[in-house]
């Protein structure tokens, strides 16, 4: 009977098969090389066995991976050159994961390997991507001394960096070899440009492979956590700190799965993403799918929120309802901002604002401060100019993010977005100012969003007018919204720049 490929590793690194290793891993080889999946099982093992917590053992599979990629040419080495085993190197030595547990000795063994195939192998960028980015965040803090016998340099000439492209190289000579100094300064110009793009390729890189693990490590602990629960079990079953765990797992793939969507579409369209990463990329959004749908499934909602099904009507059940004399707090073609007046004194008072005014339309409501200074137009997007560059983000949770867009005459446009799985409905936004300040709200555009579709986006938009003598204002804000079927009630303030 054969004997599998992970039988015959876990016996090459057995600390008690040690006299006999370098005498197996010729035949091991050979065996591993008969096709692409047996490499890629074997790289896994051993991207798992660096990370152990025995010396000797990280360090024997440390020796292993060595004459595997020595010896083993480019079946090899496009495995170890791509991200889920450069990942489990990154893990040994980044103090975020197994860094400050993980011994000087297995650290260094890590580093010297890194360096060396970097070294040896410039065609395969990762290998370089991945060491530089460990340099510039400080956990690489000097290179180690090249040993030739991990492996021998190429003798072949370096590949040109990437980012010195055939008519830029063509363009530095010229610049260079001229005797005018401005073309000296423009040379100059060109390598700094040049450096920059790169520094900013690696950065993104380095973003790109955190977010990506991140992402990976969340979904499948709550995919392996939920698994053992049924379709409707609303958690039962889960140790309390399983249940824990999993609300927080829960928020983070939710958080990160709007981040991966769209690394997934730029990746599509970057020429400097292969096609191993874009698969990667895929892959790692359907888990986190597969995970928020597990615990949509199988637990529901998160546990000590407070958040019931908006059919419950309990949304508003810590806020006094007063006597039933309704008012609204929107023009009054839009039934969904209807609202009683005790219900926004109240909040004005949870929210601190006492001292506040607050006149969300050109009516006051009964309260204080009336808005006659504020011009009766109503105003529409395609008439406003947009200053990007003064967009804030005063709101940004579960995937329902509110931007706050400055425009002209101190109007401004705030934007509803949904990156989540989950609609939205029934949004509302109260705002409150200073004395000093007057604001009209106009109704949004609308009330509702479908969950997130990266084809057709869309938003919800809330032109509101402000007087102010200041282009720098404080507001407080309330927003209500139902979302996945839950009634949201969120406060905050923010700091808008106006023009």
């Amino acid at each position: 009977m054969s004997v599998s490929i992970e039988t015959t590793f876990h016996d090459l690194i057995n600390p008690s098969n040690s006299e006999y290793l370098d005498d197996s891993l010729p035949e091991f080889l050979q065996n591993i090389q008969i096709n692409d999946d047996q490499i890629t099982k074997v790289i896994a093992l051993i991207g798992h066995k660096i990370q152990s917590p025995l010396e000797l053992e990280a360090m024997t599979a440390c020796h292993i991976i060595e004459f595997l990629v020595r010896e083993g040419g480019n079946g090899i080495h496009k495995h170890i050159a791509m991200y889920k085993f450069l990942n489990d190197c990154i893990r040994v030595l980044s103090p975020k994961y197994l860094g400050k547990r993980t011994t000087t000795k297995v650290k260094h063994r890590v580093t010297e390997l890194l360096f060396c195939w970097a070294e040896a192998m410039p065609h395969h960028v990762k290998l370089r991507d991945a060491y530089t980015m460990l340099k510039r965040n400080g956990i690489i803090k000097m290179d180690p001394k090249y040993n030739d016998r991990i492996m021998l340099k190429s003798v072949a000439k370096r590949d040109r960096p990437n980012y010195l492209d055939e008519n830029r190289e063509l363009l530095l000579k010229e610049l260079l070899a001229s005797k005018n100094p401005e073309d000296h300064a423009k040379a100059n110009r060109l390598i700094q440009n040049m450096i920059k793009e790169d520094d900013e390729k690696v950065e993104k890189l380095a973003k790109r492979l955190e977010t990506v693990d991140e992402a990976n490590t969340a979904s499948d602990e709550i995919i392996e956590i939920l698994q053992q629960l049924s379709p409707g079990a609303k958690g039962f079953g889960l140790s309390q700190e399983d249940r824990d765990r999993v609300d927080q797992l829960y928020q983070a793939c939710s958080r990160l799965r709007p981040t991966i969507f769209r690394m997934a579409s730029e990746a599509s369209t970057d020429g400097n993403v292969n096609e191993t990463e874009l698969t990667n990329i895929l892959q790692v959004n359907d888990l986190l799918q597969k995970g928020i749908s597990m615990f949509d499934n199988n637990v529901g909602e998160i546990q000590g929120t407070g958040r019931t099904s908006s059919g419950d009507n309990n949304g508003l059940d810590l806020l006094d309802l007063g006597d039933g004399n309704s008012s609204l707090i929107g023009n009054s073609s839009s039934s969904v901002n209807k609202i009683e007046n005790d219900v926004l004194t109240n909040s004005l008072v949870d929210l601190g604002l006492e001292d506040l005014i607050s006149t969300p339309t050109t009516q006051t409501n009964g309260l204080s401060a009336p808005v006659s200074n504020l011009p009766e137009i109503t105003y529409t997007i395609d008439q406003l100019s947009m200053d990007a560059q003064k967009a804030a983000t005063i709101y940004d949770k579960d995937g329902v993010r509110c931007i706050a867009t400055p425009c002209q005459n101190k109007i401004c446009v705030f934007s509803l977005m949904n990156t989540s799985n989950k609609p939205v409905s029934n949004f509302q936004l109260q705002i409150a100012v200073t004395n000093q300040v007057q604001v009209k709200i106009q109704d949004p555009d609308k009330t509702e969003l479908p969950a997130f579709n990266p084809i057709m986006q869309q938003t919800i938009n809330q032109i509101v007018c402000f007087t102010s003598s200041s282009n720098s204002i404080q507001i407080k804000f309330r927003m209500l919204y139902t979302h996945g079927g839950i009634a949201q009630q969120e406060m905050g303030e923010a700091k808008l720049l106006l023009n």
